[in-house]
């Protein structure tokens, strides 16, 4: 696969209202991506109840996207590492994600993320997470995206 957008999914594991998906879509060819980060799962706020329900929605996810022709590919090991060996296979022509909304750990870790992109000049479009609102924040309109039809609930 050449010219083609990479998705990382997060913790954003729905297909409605993913808003780097459908961003990346626009622009063409996908490649959906997700990375089992041993470090995650050993910090503490990290539970099996937590990885069980990633699992189940990768799953659902991964069954919509086939019915599109597409689907999720499921990485082991360091992100950057993992950037390294996609771009090793093909090289993509941008980054799509939404923020991170973790611990220390996420953090750091899209640091290094933003850090790889910059050396190999691609460019990060990161999303709000549609669940994601802060008390300084007015009420977002509805939009649309995917097709779907939603609003920040409060």
């Amino acid at each position: 696969m050449t010219n083609y957008a990479l998705v990382w999914l997060k913790r954003d594991l729905r297909w409605q209202d993913h808003a780097a998906l459908a961003k990346a879509c626009q622009h063409g060819p996908v490649r959906c991506i997700y990375v089992v980060e041993p470090e995650l799962w050993l910090q503490p706020d990290a539970a099996l109840q937590h990885f069980e329900f990633v699992r189940e929605s990768l799953q659902i996810l991964d069954d919509h996207l086939r019915t599109l022709g597409g689907c999720i590919e499921i990485h082991h090991g360091e992100l950057p590492d993992v950037l390294n060996q996609i771009w090793q296979e093909a090289p993509f022509t941008g980054l799509y994600s939404h923020e991170e909304t973790g611990n220390g750990f996420t953090y750091a870790r899209d640091l290094k993320v933003s850090a790889w992109c910059k050396v190999h000049g691609i460019v990060w479009h990161e999303f709000p997470p549609v669940w994601r609102c802060t008390r300084f924040e007015k009420p977002q309109p509805l939009a649309k995206r995917m097709g779907t039809t939603y609003g920040v609930a409060y």
